[in-house]
């Protein structure tokens, strides 16, 4: 079933003035619905962040865990609150593609 939730969002076009009627301030207007956009697709990327970290938590209970480190990634699960931390760490600068000759 889908819900409200599930829906995408559609946005709303840009309504042409009427002649003869006061108009607002086009900067301002344009800022504010730049804002609104933004926003809204900051919200779902924090909506799918959640339920991301969600399933690691779970996925780290399911392997017995509380640190987990391959290659560049690195994940800790600290007890309490069992807050989650996840760090990705980007090779250096000037390092070398392939083993020294």
């Amino acid at each position: 079933m889908t819900t409200a939730k599930d829906k995408p969002k559609t946005t709303r076009g840009k309504q042409n003035r009427l002649p003869g009627v006061p108009g607002g301030i086009p900067e301002l207007e344009e800022c504010g619905f730049e804002y609104a956009a933004i926003r809204d697709k900051r919200q779902e990327l924090l909506r799918k962040e959640v339920e991301l970290k969600k399933r690691a938590k779970e996925a780290m209970h399911q392997h017995n865990r509380t640190h987990y480190k391959y290659g560049d990634l690195e994940m800790e699960l600290e007890p309490g609150e069992e807050t989650l931390r996840v760090r990705v760490t980007k090779p250096k600068k000037g390092a070398a593609d392939g083993p020294a000759e």
